[in-house]
């Protein structure tokens, strides 16, 4: 390349010129810069030098192929992209650290999106604190999802909230909403879990806005099943019924959203609150139907509850079972408490009071990971640092 007498390197170089003849430079023997001593050439070299270095360290990193297939997979695919990311571990040995960081982030990725629970923080807290000691504006946000993702499931509410409310504040204005709108859903699970129901509200309506920035339909669907939770609980059943059909009418056009049954089973619950039986069981045996794994503790909940209401004692029992195999331990609480009860309608008083034991069980453990003082606390100051960097 030949840059003749380039107004602009001249002057570049000029500018080193006057800096260095009054610093110091460290380099390989710390000696002193002297302008006199080099060429017009060698002036230069020197700035086209000094120029490549600033862009090469502004330059985002460029990541091996095989790690941006991995990524591409999560979504989709998220058992497959474990796979694929534990086939690259010997490899990762001999890459860059900024490599092997991002290659951490997607495994964390990955078994997230697989729903396998985490175990420990210790790996994404090494990503984050990598990450947050460059101000990296590419992968910072991400990683405070992630760890706020990692710390609900260690049950750890008020330190999730506080890794949500950082992503939100790294995010660049307008930008990532795909992301912003992953936060939002989980800040207002997060709040839900903590019976923190019009801050989960408010939540969950930003993420339906971002839904339809984003013209996902999907994750309209989703949102607006769990907007119609909030309103259920706050006793709007008006409310609840009206987006719980909304997202029903969404599912019935987008029939592979994966919510639909999850969706059946809300609308059903609440026509058996409204005393509608014969709407409710409709329902009911479509979320049987259409419900995914993931989805079918909680129908069968339902289904438990319906039977129970019609007397139909041993069907109820069966379905409390179900929950027993796959639950969570809220739903385990509602199937070990309503198994008791029908034990104890059948005259097994000893059976019931085995199963009573296992539901307070249940509730102690609920009760250790719900801190719901400490994340109105934990809600109050990120607002107040929000109020404070809006003036």
């Amino acid at each position: 390349l030949h840059f003749g007498q380039s107004s602009f390197f001249c002057n570049f170089a000029q500018a080193i010129d006057k800096d260095m003849a009054m610093t110091s430079i460290p380099a390989l023997h710390y000696t002193k810069y002297d302008p006199a001593r080099l060429g017009k050439g060698t002036k230069l070299t020197v700035a086209l030098a000094v120029l490549f270095f600033l862009l090469a360290s502004c330059r985002p990193v460029h990541y091996p192929q095989s790690l941006l297939v991995a990524d591409s997979l999560c979504a989709a695919h998220p058992q497959r992209a474990l796979e694929w990311l534990d086939s690259l571990r010997p490899r990762m040995e001999q890459e860059r650290k900024g490599v092997r960081m991002y290659y951490d982030l997607l495994c964390i990725k990955a078994q997230d999106k697989a729903y396998i629970p985490h175990a420990s923080d210790s790996l994404i807290l090494s990503v984050l604190h990598y990450y947050e000691e460059r101000a990296d504006r590419r992968h910072l946000p991400e990683a405070y999802y992630y760890a706020g993702r990692v710390a609900s499931d260690l049950g750890d509410a008020p330190q999730a909230l506080d890794y949500f409310g950082k992503a939100l504040e790294t995010m660049p204005e307008g930008a990532m909403t795909d992301l912003r709108n992953k936060v939002l859903a989980q800040m207002g699970t997060l709040f839900y879990r903590q019976r923190m129901y019009p801050e989960a509200l408010e939540m969950y309506k930003q993420s339906l806005a971002c839904d339809s920035v984003l013209g996902d339909s999907v994750g309209m669907a989703f949102s607006l099943r769990d907007v119609g939770a909030v309103y259920y609980i706050l006793g709007d059943v008006g409310s609840a019924l009206s987006y719980y059909l909304r997202a029903y009418e969404i599912c019935r056009i987008v029939p592979s959203s994966g919510v639909l049954g999850s969706i059946e089973d809300r609308i059903a619950g609440l026509y058996m609150s409204m005393q509608r039986p014969d709407s409710a069981k409709h329902f009911l045996q479509a979320a049987l139907r259409d419900g995914d794994r993931m989805e079918r503790p909680g129908i069968c909940v339902t289904a438990g509850t319906y039977y129970q209401k019609q007397n139909e004692l041993d069907s109820a029992a069966w379905y409390y079972r179900e929950v027993l195999r796959y639950g969570s331990i809220y739903l385990n609480k509602i199937a070990y408490g309503n198994l008791a009860q029908i034990l104890l309608a059948r005259g097994n008083p000893d059976a019931a009071i085995q199963y009573l034991r296992k539901a307070n069980d249940c509730a102690d453990s609920i009760q250790k990971i719900t801190n719901t003082e400490g994340i109105r606390q934990m809600n109050a100051l990120y607002n107040y640092q929000l109020r404070e960097k809006e003036n």
